[in-house]
């Protein structure tokens, strides 16, 4: 029986150092991405700086938002007329 109480120590023993082992690849992938990232992110600084709209884009978004408000304003005034004028049918 002693030997039994042995044999499940060494179990937990080898699963806490299977645990132990899977902490530091955790953590090696975790530095090693942290690498990654502090080697790519210079790379992408200057994308981001040549990223400004020119004004031809403003214009092109403006002109879209306000198609926008203008379709908007049309739909409210239809509903807002269908809602105030109802029609009886017999």
């Amino acid at each position: 029986m002693a030997g039994a109480g042995r044999a499940g120590a060494g179990r937990a023993g080898r699963a806490a150092a299977a645990g132990a082992g899977a902490r530091v690849q955790i953590a090696q992938a975790k530095r090693q991405a942290a690498l990654a990232a502090a080697l790519v992110a210079p790379a992408v600084v200057p994308l981001a700086a040549q990223a400004a709209a020119t004004p031809s884009l403003t214009n092109a978004i403006n002109s879209v938002l306000a198609g926008a408000a203008v379709l908007g304003a049309i739909g409210g005034a239809v509903v807002g007329v269908s809602n105030f004028d109802k029609t009886e049918r017999r």
